[in-house]
């Protein structure tokens, strides 16, 4: 007894385990005693009263009676006769029951199975709680149908141990069982869990199975799986890969995510996946997920790893990242709609640094920044300076009678004046005068 209670139990639990596993009740009884001169940790604690409560139930309850122990002796009770406990606890109170609930669901899921009527329905979410603590040894798919039997949903560690005991019924558990709650983007969490578990542990097999599913959203979650598993293995051959990959939109997000992870070790490596990125999909840069409503809403999905790049690319350097994007542009429309997101942002932020950029460029770029620096002037109220920003490369078009639009609906007659003082030819002094006219109406 001593050379035990001598022992450090945070580093001795397996000897203390076995101690206690040949004893008689008295010992452990002194044992428990000797512990309460110092502090014991929990889990020697739930060791004495698991072993306790095998020999004699009674006396471990009641030496521990209306202390915080007392939890630890019903739940313990419940790891070696749940029936008894589960009768004698009743007899007390619901605090005791839902004590020997939570070591029902932990140490015997088939019992709590086989008898859940037995336990009031108010502690049985106890019992469910604690039976996802250990999935390992359980007999997953039958846990899982019984979680959502009883109204207790999907939980991803018993879905894991099933993936580990057998990634095939894993996924025909899948299929026989669709997803049933709502989501915006219509992605099964379950599917990503099934995917990376066996990305992690069996990619080989993961492979074999994207290759016999159908185009979709299974597969799609299976092959970003295999990427996700690829990128950190061998990056190497994750940008390969990408750049392999025939769906641009789908290549730009796995470089998007090369990228981003090369942000904080090799900048100029970022930008020129970037620049990558941009040759290939001059138009958009993300997948966009869009569900419409029957009341006619719209929801679009979250932006992908292009977009995160380029942010971050612009949080780091927005001079150099406009420039990429200003270069594959190569006087082309494309590109329009991102360009000017990032515009928009930089005038926003700083439209005096934003102005002396765009002095710098030319052609279309310079066109597109000057509209941007124009909305965010016209949106202060500097009409005159937004006007003469909207006016570059053009004097007729959308940016200015954007501002000329506003300007006259703050004050008319200087909108008027400046059409009559700006250096524009007849026809299109006219031009203006009759929008101005057709405005005011």
């Amino acid at each position: 007894m001593e050379s035990i209670l001598a022992l450090d139990p945070a580093s001795s639990y397996a000897r203390i385990a076995r101690w206690l596993a040949t004893v008689t009740e008295q010992d452990i009884a002194a044992c428990w005693a000797g512990y309460q001169q110092g502090k014991c940790p929990d889990e020697i604690t739930q060791l004495v009263f698991i072993n306790w409560t095998r020999l004699n139930p009674q006396a471990a309850i009641a030496a521990v009676a209306g202390t915080e122990n007392e939890r630890n002796a019903w739940w313990a009770w419940a790891a070696n006769d749940p029936s008894s406990a589960l009768s004698a606890a009743k007899a007390v109170g619901r605090e005791q029951v839902s004590h020997v609930a939570t070591g029902i669901g932990e140490f015997d899921p088939a019992w709590l199975r086989a008898h859940l009527g037995e336990i009031p329905e108010s502690c049985r979410g106890d019992a469910f709680t604690r039976m996802r603590k250990w999935p390992t040894g359980q007999d997953p798919q039958t846990s899982l149908k019984f979680l959502k039997e009883n109204g207790m949903g999907f939980d991803d560690r018993i879905f894991k141990s099933l993936v580990r005991k057998d990634p095939w019924a894993a996924f025909d558990w899948l299929k026989e069982n669709p997803n049933d709650y709502h989501s915006f983007d219509k992605r099964d969490r379950r599917l990503d869990v099934l995917a990376s578990t066996m990305a992690q542990e069996n990619p080989e097999e993961l492979e074999r199975l994207a290759a016999g599913v159908p185009v979709g959203a299974a597969r799609r979650a299976m092959e970003q799986a295999l990427f996700d598993h690829l990128l950190e293995t061998d990056p190497a051959a994750a940008l390969e890969s990408a750049r392999a990959v025939e769906a641009p939109l789908v290549a730009a997000q796995r470089l998007g995510q090369i990228g981003l992870g090369m942000i904080a070790t090799d900048l100029d490596k970022a930008f020129e996946i970037a620049s990558e990125i941009l040759a290939a999909n001059p138009g958009e840069l993300d997948i966009r997920n869009r569900i419409e409503f029957e009341n006619g809403n719209m929801w679009s999905g979250n932006p992908g790893k292009a977009s995160e790049l380029m942010n971050a690319l612009f949080e780091k350097d927005r001079e150099k990242t406009l420039a990429v994007m200003a270069a594959q542009r190569a006087g082309e429309s494309t590109l329009q709609e991102t360009f000017s997101d990032f515009a928009a942002k930089w005038a926003e932020d700083d439209v005096e640094g934003f102005m002396d950029w765009t002095d710098q460029q030319s052609g279309i770029t310079q066109q597109a920044s000057a509209q941007q620096i124009s909305i965010k002037l016209a949106r202060r109220g500097d009409y005159s300076e937004a006007i003469e920003w909207a006016g570059r490369g053009s004097n007729v078009g959308y940016p200015l009678t954007s501002v000329l639009s506003q300007w006259q609906r703050t004050d008319p007659e200087a909108a008027a004046a400046w059409v009559e003082s700006y250096d524009l030819t007849n026809e299109q002094k006219a031009h203006y005068r009759d929008f101005l006219k057709r405005a005011a109406q």
